[in-house]
This record gives structure tokens, C-alpha cells and sequence, in this order.
């Protein structure tokens, strides 16, 4: 029998050095890292009230992106895996909106509270958002991959020296802004003296491009971090080499001392993402599983329930409580009717399926922990309540397919 726990798992918690005990165990983790990494890229196009997409916002600092990362991954849901025969493992990651909202309040919350304690930006409940956020990881086992860091396993060599790369491109980039602060003679800024010496600042950037960085830090949150530190007496020498490289100077004398803004080292942080891997496999033959994927699988079905309190019910409080109550009732009962009528290629409903197969019921038991609120209820002035739930077709078909494939 199809145990209901075995079907509804948590992401695993990953550990660095966590050793793996077997070749399927290490490919499922492969597959949930390319599906974490691809659930952060979907989150990251979501629109906030203010218009700007999350990504552009969490970019502004990179501790908040960083945080908001690491609470998505110990917070979404995933599905079990799911092995395509002579195929790719598929892994599901899950997040509703509502759960992002807090999410987010939670992470940067003195950043996104005004004066009145009330919050100036949430995830909208705008058209252009869907209710929940699904993405899929997948891995061919036939690739051989060999990183074993939690948050790159789906990754190639190569990919993790790209964003290794990129990481030290970024910290030189961070440091070059940190010197502008930094008093030359005369007490001026460097950065005043790079605007007004464009050659200068070229110059600079060059030579801090030769500048050894710190070893790569792969965080599991897909994030590679790589720090950069420059004393003063190095930045002087840099500041002399780039003055002789440069001819016509306006102020040479200047870039005789330099005194740093804070300590005596200059410190930056550099940060890349995990680069997307192509998913070579997406969609899956339709020869490679018994059960053909429908098209009702890519999309998020959404149904209306309304209530009302029972006519005996005075108290106001209890009266609202009781129509919500009795709205989601209905809204479930709705949801469940149009899951059963959806259509099979052998012509049956997943109904008639339902009917034929008590594994198959058993199982879709557990798609309750899937199905999230899409908005807030309505109060009608006659005490009626209207909400709306749903669910991503995706999860139903993968219930289908996991059953079919235990025959």
C-alpha cells in the first residue's frame, strides 16, 4: 500500500560533507538544487506593490537577498521525486504567494515598515502574479556530475567556476567603489578624483583585476561568495602604478599618500548565482511514461466559494467566523469537482480513476497540503463570505504518473 508520508516529503536538509548512501539518493539531490535554483529565478520576477520586480529590490543588498534565499529554501515544499523511465528525475519546489509575503516582511522587515508599523511592500495579488510559485528540477543520471557542495550539485565543473568568476569580478567591482572614499593628499576623495580622471579610474580597475581574491565560498542557497581585502599600503602602490600608466594628469600630486576611510584594511564582498542548466530534457518524450502528460498540468486552477453563517448565529465575531468557515467548505468541495472531472487520454476522468484504484485516492489525500488561499476573503453586507483557493495541476498529475508507475 502507497503510504500518504511517502508520497509528501520536505526538501532534505543539507549539510556540507553530508555523505550520500546511494547513486539515487545523490541524484534526487542534484534535481532539488536545479529546482531551488530555478523556484529563487520565478520568485525573483514577482512584482511588489510599488511596481519593481523582487529581484530588483533584493538586489540593493546583498545580506537581504542572501537571507530571503536561505528562508525559501528551509520553507518551500517539494513533491516527491519523480523518475522518467530512460529519463531525467523531476523535483518540484513550492511556494504560495501568501508564504513569500510573510516570507519577505520577515527577512527585511525594519527595511519595509513605514512609520506606522504597516508594511510598504508586499508580493501583490496582481494578474501578473500567480498564486503560488512552482518550479521544476531535473537531472539526467547519465550526466556524472561530481559536485557534492548542497545548492550546486546540478552544476558542472565549469558552472561553478563561471560563478567563482563572476564572484571576484564582483568583489573588484565593490572595491574599486570602497577606494573612492579613501582621502588622497590634499584631503580630497578618491572618487572625486577618479570622476573628474576617467583614464585613472580605468587604470585602477585594470590593476585591481590582477589583485588575488579569496577562495570561493558556495553557499547552499546557490550563492557564491568570495571576499577581497586591500591595505593601505597596497592601495598606494596600486594608486602610483595607475598615475604612471596614465599621461596628462591634472592634479598628479594628489596620488602622493592615501588614507583609508575606516581601518586599515579595505574589505568587499563579491556574490554570483548558481548559472542556469539548460533543461536539455523539458518536456519528457511522451514515450517515456505510460501516462501521457496532459496539457491541464501546466496550470493553476483557481475556483469561488461562498458561505454563510448559520440563521441562529448573533454574535457578529462568530458570524463572520462561520461564513469563512462554510466558504472554504464549499471552495474545496469545488476544487475537488473540477479536479475529478479533469481528462486522462484513456478517456477516463481522474475520478473515474479515483474509483478504480484505492491507491490512487489514498494518495490524493496528501494534495491538501498543497492547496493555498489566492486572496483575501469577501464580506458581503448580507454576512456572505467569498474566498478563493488553488491549487497547481502539475501536483495532481504528478499523484497520476507516481501511481501509474507502480503499476
Amino acid at each position: 500500500m502507497l503510504s500518504i508520508a511517502s508520497l509528501f516529503i520536505a526538501l532534505p536538509t543539507l549539510i556540507y560533507g553530508q555523505s550520500q548512501p546511494s547513486q539515487v539518493v545523490a541524484d534526487r539531490d542534484r534535481a532539488t538544487d536545479d529546482s531551488l535554483q530555478r523556484l529563487f529565478e520565478e520568485v525573483g520576477r514577482l512584482r511588489l506593490n510599488s511596481g519593481h520586480e523582487l529581484r530588483t529590490v533584493l538586489a540593493r543588498s546583498a545580506d537581504d537577498e542572501l537571507a530571503f534565499r536561505s528562508a525559501i529554501r528551509g520553507k518551500c515544499q517539494s513533491w516527491r521525486p519523480y523518475w522518467h523511465p530512460r529519463g531525467p528525475i523531476e523535483v518540484d519546489a513550492w511556494m504560495p504567494i501568501s508564504a513569500l509575503d510573510s516570507t519577505l516582511a520577515s527577512v527585511i522587515q525594519q527595511k519595509l515598515k513605514r512609520l506606522d508599523g504597516q508594511p510598504e511592500m508586499t508580493i501583490t495579488w496582481a494578474r501578473s502574479n500567480p498564486p503560488a510559485v512552482l518550479a521544476t528540477g531535473r537531472y539526467l543520471a547519465s550526466s556524472s556530475l561530481g559536485n557534492e557542495q548542497p545548492g550546486w550539485r546540478h552544476c558542472s565543473l565549469w558552472q561553478t567556476n563561471l560563478a567563482s568568476k563572476a564572484a571576484a569580478a564582483d568583489a573588484r567591482a565593490v572595491m574599486l567603489i570602497r577606494t573612492g572614499y579613501c582621502k588622497v593628499s590634499g584631503g580630497s576623495e578618491l572618487g572625486f578624483v577618479l570622476h573628474e580622471e576617467p583614464k585613472l579610474r580605468a587604470a585602477l580597475s585594470s590593476l585591481l583585476n590582477r589583485v588575488p581574491v579569496g577562495d570561493p565560498v558556495f553557499e547552499p542557497t546557490g550563492v557564491c561568495r568570495v571576499d577581497m581585502k586591500l591595505t593601505q599600503p597596497e592601495l598606494l602602490r596600486l594608486l602610483q602604478e595607475a598615475s604612471q600608466a596614465v599621461e596628462g594628469l591634472k592634479q598628479p600630486t594628489l596620488l602622493r599618500s592615501v588614507e583609508l576611510a575606516a581601518s586599515e584594511t579595505l574589505t568587499a564582498e563579491g556574490y554570483a548565482v548558481a548559472p542556469p542548466v539548460p533543461s536539455m530534457h523539458s518536456p519528457p518524450l511522451k514515450k517515456m511514461t505510460g501516462l501521457e502528460r496532459p496539457d491541464w498540468a501546466d496550470r493553476f486552477l483557481v475556483v469561488q466559494g461562498a458561505g454563510k453563517a448559520p440563521s441562529d448565529t448573533t454574535d457578529e465575531a462568530s458570524r463572520s467566523d462561520w461564513a469563512e468557515r462554510a466558504a472554504h467548505i464549499e471552495a474545496h468541495r469545488q476544487l475537488w469537482m473540477q479536479i475529478e472531472d479533469l481528462p486522462l487520454e484513456s478517456g477516463e476522468t481522474v475520478g473515474l480513476r479515483m474509483t478504480k484504484d484505492a491507491r490512487l485516492t489514498s494518495a490524493m489525500s496528501s494534495l491538501g497540503g498543497f492547496i493555498t488561499g489566492t486572496g483575501e476573503p469577501l464580506h458581503a453586507d448580507d454576512g456572505a463570505v467569498t474566498v478563493s483557493i488553488g491549487v497547481h495541476l502539475q501536483i495532481v498529475w504528478r499523484i497520476l504518473s507516481s501511481i501509474d508507475q507502480t503499476g
